[in-house]
């Protein structure tokens, strides 16, 4: 696989499972409830599971990623989505969707790729992984009636759907003013 770099020779990229369209909008439709001044809702088509993020790497690193992925073994089992919580209880900076089934799964890949992102001297996190899906940004400190209001949205957020695995997908971001851009440089289908 050619992976065309731009100028600067790196590309900004993550290791992820895109969601099914319908899943995307269900989340998308229950997280436009979270708006207000402040909260940044993650656009539906931009919505996924990160598996690792990569940074700024080469295309060369990009090619060696590929062939890791391409050895991975994947299989399909369901992943249910429920509900929304807060990275930050007390300052909350992000607003997730909870994997409810599939995470023991997800869990599991991402342990298997992550010797060989290390082999590679990509930085890797230090705190346990835990599989969720992104859908708001908090920009700053909420009041305490925007907080309550924000929390009161997500506890009204029940089941949003489900799906099955579709593989893991190698994606390049690129970032512009409004926002970033997904682009899918290469998926690990699960086996059939």
């Amino acid at each position: 696989m050619a992976v065309h770099a731009p100028p600067n020779g790196r590309v900004r990229a993550f290791i992820g499972v895109e969601l099914a369209p319908e899943l995307s909008a269900a989340i998308h439709d229950s997280a436009m409830a979270l708006s207000m001044p402040g909260v940044s809702i993650v656009q539906k088509e931009n919505l996924h599971i990160t598996l690792a993020f990569l940074g700024d790497i080469t295309a060369q690193t990009l090619e060696r990623i590929v062939s890791v992925l391409s050895s991975l073994e994947v299989s399909k089992f369901p992943i249910t989505v429920r509900g929304f919580g807060a990275f930050g209880a007390k300052s909350p900076r992000i607003v997730y969707a909870r994997i409810e089934e599939g995470s023991k799964e997800l869990i599991s890949i991402y342990n298997r790729i992550l010797p060989s992102l290390k082999d590679l001297g990509i930085p890797t996190e230090e705190r346990a992984y835990s599989p969720h899906i992104t859908v708001a940004r908090l920009h700053r400190r909420l009041g305490k009636i925007s907080s309550d209001k924000l929390f009161a949205s997500m506890d009204a957020v029940g089941e949003l759907g489900s799906m099955q695995m579709p593989g893991v997908s190698l994606m390049r971001s690129e970032l512009n003013q409004k926002g970033a851009i997904y682009t899918r440089l290469f998926l690990k289908a699960p086996s059939p």
